[in-house]
Parts: structure tokens; sequence; C-alpha cells
């Protein structure tokens, strides 16, 4: 008899693609295991509920900030309790940046690191090129640019707006919450940053507030529309030839306040097994092969995902494929800024995505926004 596993991923190749080819060769080498995939919107990925999930799939593919979530329900298995010791230390120290440790909370780890992810720059280099214009480094470069071609465009989608402000606060030299009890950053820094994402939202066309970043990724590999975005989500896709037609440089984020490119806001993607698991021992085993480095540097890749595994980001066939993707980007990957996990903070991030929204069609003041945005916090902890 068949021993059925499912899990569901995310709506784009990078999500669903080496989920499908990573279960079809363990099928292979396993005739016994099937495992079928499902997906869902980066909406529902983003700001969706879990507990109906876990009570339908076996494998969630899952974003960091729901940790303190499934840590105070129990929804996921706490694979501390059915890893070695060992194995664990290794996919820690092989992880790119934070993205193992993002997945431990309460002193248990919920997930293991598939996908790495941080908000990083995007370049049509071939069109700067042309037009006699360099890359951005800093953050004045950025607004000049955007202000000389119209070309600049960012995904401003309520988490992605969200992850915006947190870096942008990093780059002043203030990273949030940190030893904050009452407010997320201060007001000094929250209103240069609300102000500088402002001046550069309006130079920038009002349908980046719609949009996730492989709208704005399709627009820049198709057409001469948008030639750079200071920040989005990576996408090792769209710097692939044979599936981007013109291939996106990405690189790392313009310089903070220290000259480096720090402080970005950490996503990726850890894949969780459902404290209602089926075959418990078999997804045990193709999470752990599919989180481990071979696969990661080698089938995982080459089918679409863009993983979690240092020795995959070090390989130098996959930075030949990729346009140099994983090298162009570590620098901003190892420094990434992790978000929050108590559970509260779910919360936090719907609500305040959508205020800073607000802010940016000028719908509510600098001071009223970093007021509210205090109170959301205050109110995430209750």
């Amino acid at each position: 008899m068949k021993k059925l596993l499912n899990g569901i991923t995310w709506a784009h190749t990078r999500g669903i693609a080496p989920m499908q080819v990573t279960s079809q060769v363990y099928s292979d080498f396993h005739p016994e295991v099937e495992i079928k995939w499902d997906i869902r919107s980066l909406y529902d990925f983003g700001e969706g509920k879990l507990t109906d999930l876990v009570k339908e799939y076996d494998f969630l593919l899952v974003d960091h900030p729901f940790m303190g979530v499934v840590a105070d329900s129990e929804l996921f298995i706490p694979l501390d309790k059915h890893y070695a010791a060992e194995d664990l230390q290794l996919l820690a120290s092989e992880s790119v940046g934070d993205s193992y440790n993002s997945y431990n909370y309460n002193g248990h780890q919920w997930a293991l690191p598939i996908d790495a992810a941080a908000q990083v720059s995007a370049a049509r280099a071939d069109l700067m090129a042309s037009a006699g214009l360099s890359i951005p480094t800093t953050w004045n470069e950025v607004l000049e640019l955007s202000k000389n071609t119209g070309k600049v465009a960012m995904p401003l989608s309520p988490m992605a707006t969200l992850g915006i402000f947190f870096t942008l606060c990093n780059s002043q030299g203030e990273e949030p919450f940190k030893n904050r009890e009452r407010e997320v950053v201060s007001k000094a820094v929250a209103q240069k940053v609300l102000n500088q994402m402002l001046k550069l939202f309006e130079t920038m066309p009002s349908w980046c507030l719609d949009v996730y970043p492989p709208y704005i990724f399709n627009i820049m590999a198709t057409s001469d529309e948008i030639w750079y975005v200071p920040l989005s989500y990576g996408y090792v896709n769209y710097s692939t030839k044979g599936y981007a037609p013109e291939c996106i440089t990405f690189l790392d984020i313009p310089q903070n306040s220290n000259g480096i490119s720090g402080g970005a806001t950490l996503g990726g993607v850890g894949i969780a097994l459902s404290k209602y698991c089926k075959n418990l021992d078999v997804a045990l085993d193709y999470a752990k092969w599919v989180a481990g480095s071979l696969c990661q540097s080698t089938i995982y890749s080459l089918s679409g995902g863009q993983p979690a595994n240092k020795t995959a980001w070090n390989d130098d066939t996959l930075n030949i494929l990729s346009n140099n993707f994983y090298r162009n980007t570590i620098s901003t990957l190892e420094n990434a800024f992790v978000r929050p996990r108590y559970s509260g903070f779910h919360h936090f991030q719907t609500l305040t995505g959508r205020l800073l929204q607000s802010f940016l069609r000028r719908e509510i003041s600098v001071e009223d926004t970093i007021l509210t945005i205090n109170i959301n916090y205050l109110n995430s902890k209750k």
C-alpha cells in the first residue's frame, strides 16, 4: 500500500517546482511513497492562518514570523525531538545567515530551512549600461536615479512595505524592536525612514502598492519599463537563462550608515511537519534530505529552487547558471535582520503593513503613523 503525504507551498516556480521534482526523485527510490503538493498565494503565505492547514497537510512551507504562533499552539512537530543533535548542528552551520535559527523558538526547531531570501536589489544592468547609468550604491543615488529616469520600482504589498520599513530603519543604524518595550524604533529614526519611503514612492509607479515581487520581475524581464528595484525579496529564477527572457542582475542592497549592505529584512522558507502528519518516519526522512547540502546544491537548485544551504550559494556552476545571483547577494543575506517571532507579531505585521500603505497614499500623517505603529506593537504583546 502506498504511503501518501501531501504538502502546501506557494504559487511560483521557486515555490512549487523544486518540491514537485524532489518529491518525484524521492519516490523514484522509494516507490511505496507518493508526495503531492498544493499551492497558495503569496498573500496567504505571508498572512494566512495555519490552524486549518495543519489538519489537511503533512508538510507546510512557512515563514519564520509564524514560529511564535506555532510554539504556543503546538501546530508542528518539534524537529529537535526527532533528529540527532549533530544532524541539526550541521544544518545550522551550513545555512545562509540566520535561515536555520529563524525557525528556532522557545527551545525547539519548528522547521528546516530549504529556501533563503532577504530583501536585495535588482537591476537590468544591460539597459542601465546602455543609458550610461551606474547601479546605485547609496540611498541618495537611488532617489536620484528614480527621479531622473522614472524607471525605478519596488513591490509594496503590505508585507513588503513593512519589510522595507525595517530595512531602512536598520540602514539608519537602529535595529527595530531591539531593547525597546514601547516603541519599534525611536521617533527620530521612524520620521526619517517614513519620509524617505514617501520620497521614493512618489517617484515610482502607483501600482507598486498592489504587487508582489514576481509581478515587477516579470515586467523587468520582458520590457524596458523598469530598470532598477532597490529592495525586494530576491528570486533567482529571474536571473537564470531559460527562465527569464531577459536576465535580471541581483545585487546587495545600498549601503547603510556603516558603509555595508546590512540590515535587510530576512525572508526565506522552512519546511515544517504538521502535528497530524501521517507516515512521520517518511516525512522526517524526506525533509532532512531536501534540506541537506547535496539535494540543495543539485536537484533543488537546478529545478528552480532558491536554496538555504551555503554549499549551494558557493557553488561555481549554480552561480554561472544564475548570473551570479548567489555570490552577488550573499553579503546581504549573511547580514540580514530577523523579524520577531512572538505569537502576537503576526497580527502586528498584518495591521502595520496596511498602515504603511495608507501612509504612502497620504491618508495618514507621519506623526499618526508612528503613533499607530507603536500602538500596534504594544497591543501585539498583550
